[in-house]
């Protein structure tokens, strides 16, 4: 049985596959694509090096690919030279391996690829990478415009059925430099 749940994971995409997306790792950024891609019916793939692996993770009712992501082969079976992206969120070692792997299959497919050490993002555009998202930069600079910017009114970012979620910045209001004591901050 257990070999039959190995075995049932794909290991090469239809030959009429085109126009998708192949994804590298799953991740929670990953996870939040997957859902919009879907909601807008777009067709992926995401590639799993373990077969025991992209069993659960097909039983999860995702749209797996077993193969190893420094295999050339494994991105002709994904059929990446007619993909419309390939989205790399490993680490920035293997997402410059992609990079370069894609690249040496297709020069048109966009590569998006994470990086978490500044020096990564030159070294992967030199890879062949179209974009390189520092995410934690880029939710560092988010968070940051929240507090320092804004209208100081709330604005609704989430509903649990009658409770409303709401955020506002602090900027112009009497509650900038208190603390929950209701006193300023002492140097």
């Amino acid at each position: 049985m257990e070999a039959q749940a190995l075995a049932r994971a794909p290991r090469e995409l239809p030959e009429e596959t085109s126009r998708h997306v192949v994804l590298t790792h799953y991740d929670a950024v990953t996870a939040a694509l997957i859902n919009k891609l879907t909601h807008y019916h777009y067709s992926y793939v995401l590639l799993v090096p373990d077969s025991a692996e992209a069993g659960r993770l097909q039983d999860r009712g995702l749209n797996v690919l077993v193969g190893d992501l420094d295999n050339p082969d494994t991105y002709r079976r994904a059929r990446v030279d007619r993909a419309d992206l390939v989205a790399t969120t490993v680490n920035d070692v293997v997402n410059t391996t992609v990079a370069f792997t894609v690249r040496e299959l297709s020069k048109d497919v966009p590569v998006i690829a994470t990086a978490n050490d500044v020096a990564s993002v030159d070294i992967l555009e030199l890879a062949g990478a179209s974009h390189v998202l520092q995410l934690g930069d880029m939710l560092g600079k988010s968070l940051a415009r929240r507090i320092i910017a804004g209208d100081a009114m709330s604005h609704v970012i989430g509903q649990f059925d009658q409770l409303l979620i709401a955020e506002a910045t602090p900027a112009g209001t009497p509650l900038l430099g208190k603390t929950c004591t209701g006193r300023a901050p002492t140097s």
